[in-house]
């Protein structure tokens, strides 16, 4: 018994330490945070592409698959409960070919199973875990598991995988066509469900939130991008555009301290953000403040724009001049604790011109009273706590290409306002980075952003390289974008007609330039499209406002 306890500590402290000296090797030096954060798992990681893909079908082994980003704290907390787990990692290794896909890094990838995600779940987050057949089907998807339940979860697809692989890959195969066939019919409709904008009415009159702006929920997500495309597709939701970005700015979402939004709030009033903060998101935010001065002439919004843009300078701006992809919330075990105020420090101050909203634990979040205080409340000290509380907070260092090409087209639109020197410098560090571009490089997503924002804020760049590689990847027939990827099956890879969180979808890109990437295709053609393809409004508003602007 006593030797038998020995060896299980023997083997317990071995099989976790050993990955602290001896870090997997194909993730170490890999240039995604993410990747590199896993290569000290005990589950021996694999990135998913096609050689992955490959070795899993000649060890005839299901793929065990992880999808999230460096500064998701949901993400993290997975790792530290399944994947530095000696008996899961043992289990995972030794029945599967684990894989990992970084969803800023292998976006296409990530657009693949979040789809699939949205349409077996009704929902899509991250972390994502599933395990997939050799073909890339998924066999079983969840957004997060805890440690009993994936046991259960690997002991049962083992075993019948084990026992007849063949029969399970057929299964999943037809259930794939299945799922082809469902998007493949619905989009099939020679007319829309209802007019798209009557529709889209529809949609907000049920989900916005009269009350706290933006949509109603457990957990609200900011959606900047889409209702600056709301306001842009009519003076008519100026209302509810407005008064989301009040209450946000007005809310512990807004950072006014360092500057900067944070990603989303875990209560459905916006008053406990999550403390994650990405570069879109800033960018998003400016975008959207700009436009809403255009419509008010209301310089506060500039003022705003300022403070969040400087956050992005201060934290996110690597020495390239280009802009990393996001900020963590600190430690995982002080997580967002950078960010709270005790009741004592705050009671020591002789007033308060900001608001305090309790976080717990005689802890608390502040926020701005007004908008128009962003640039009016002394934070001198309150930046000094958080300098001293011994809390660093980590960037994720991937620069996203197509996120910096957003940000020169903002920082272009904000210069136009509010000159400085530092926007200038930074446009043109981007600018040089995107022209050296290798168009055959990048994804045709990415590809089309670039070449949308250098063919209108970039003067004398030759595009005929970028236009010529966006062409060669075009298939004949409307939507025009191929399947990305010949190793996993064909059937789960459908264009789904959605606008991404922080971007129009590929195909509004290529439609706005078809002139110059669709020559033989026209405007009747296209309306006619487009049209009876806008099924799920709310995530197609850059659609929307095509077919609006453009055939009436």
């Amino acid at each position: 018994m006593v030797l038998a306890v020995c060896f299980g500590l023997l083997f317990g402290v071995y099989f976790n330490c050993y990955r602290y000296l001896i870090p997997n090797a194909e993730l170490a030096d890999h240039t995604s945070a993410f990747m590199k954060r896993h290569s000290r798992d005990l589950v021996l990681w694999k990135e998913f592409n096609e050689a992955s893909m490959n070795e899993a079908k000649q060890r005839n082994k299901p793929l065990f698959l992880f999808v999230g980003y460096h500064s998701s704290q949901p993400s993290e907390r997975m790792q530290q409960l399944l994947f530095k787990h000696p008996l899961i990692a043992k289990s995972i290794n030794r029945y599967f070919v684990p894989v990992l896909i970084d969803r800023f890094e292998q976006p296409e990838l990530n657009d693949v199973y979040l789809s699939i995600m949205g349409h077996q779940m009704n929902q899509k987050s991250w972390p994502l875990i599933a395990i997939l057949t050799t073909d890339g089907i998924p066999l079983f998807m969840s957004a997060g598991i805890n440690p009993n339940s994936i046991i259960d979860v690997i002991n049962q697809i083992r075993s019948s995988w084990k026992s007849n692989p063949k029969l399970m890959n057929e299964q999943l195969r037809g259930w794939g066509k299945e799922y082809a066939a469902f998007y493949e019919n619905r989009y099939r409709q020679e007319q829309p469900v209802n007019d798209p904008m009557e529709a889209l009415s529809q949609f907000l009159s049920q989900r916005y939130d009269t009350n706290l702006g933006g949509l109603r929920g457990p957990i609200k997500f900011s959606y900047l991008y889409y209702f600056r495309e709301l306001l842009n597709i009519s003076p008519d939701f100026y209302p509810m555009v407005e008064q989301t970005v009040h209450q946000l700015l007005e809310s512990p979402m807004f950072d006014f301290i360092d500057g900067g939004i944070f990603t989303y709030s875990i209560y459905g009033d916006w008053t406990r953000p999550q403390f994650e903060k990405s570069l879109m998101d800033q960018i998003r935010l400016v975008q959207l403040l700009i436009e809403l001065h255009e419509v008010t002439k209301d310089p506060t919004y500039l003022d705003v724009a300022e403070v969040t843009m400087r956050f992005a300078f201060n934290y996110l701006q690597a020495p390239s001049g280009l802009f990393r992809m996001s900020l963590n919330t600190g430690p995982m075990d002080k997580r967002g604790e950078y960010y709270l105020f005790s009741d004592s420090f705050l009671e020591s101050r002789i007033s308060l011109s900001f608001k305090r909203i309790s976080a717990g634990a005689s802890m608390n979040v502040v926020a701005l009273a007004r908008m128009a205080d962003a640039t009016a409340v002394d934070v001198a000290s309150l930046q000094l706590k958080r300098k001293n509380n011994g809390i660093t907070l980590m960037p994720d260092d991937y620069i996203c290409l197509s996120c910096n090409a957003i940000a020169l087209e903002v920082l272009n639109h904000l210069n136009r306002y509010r000159p400085n020197d530092q926007y200038k410098t930074t446009m043109n560090q981007i600018a040089a980075e995107l022209t050296q571009v290798t168009p055959s490089e990048v994804s045709l997503h990415e590809l089309l952003i670039i070449y949308d924002v250098l063919i209108h804020n970039v003067e004398s760049v030759a595009m005929t390289p970028f236009e010529n590689e966006i062409k060669s990847r075009l298939g004949t027939r409307f939507p025009f974008v191929k399947k990305p990827f010949d190793f996993i099956s064909q059937d789960i890879q459908f264009y789904d007609y959605f606008d991404k969180y922080h971007m129009p979808q590929p195909l509004t890109l290529l439609l706005k330039h078809r002139g110059i990437l669709l020559p033989d295709y026209s405007k009747t053609d296209m309306c006619n499209n487009v049209t009876p393809v806008i099924q799920f409004h709310w995530e197609q508003l850059s659609l929307i406002k095509l077919l609006k602007n453009a055939c009436g």
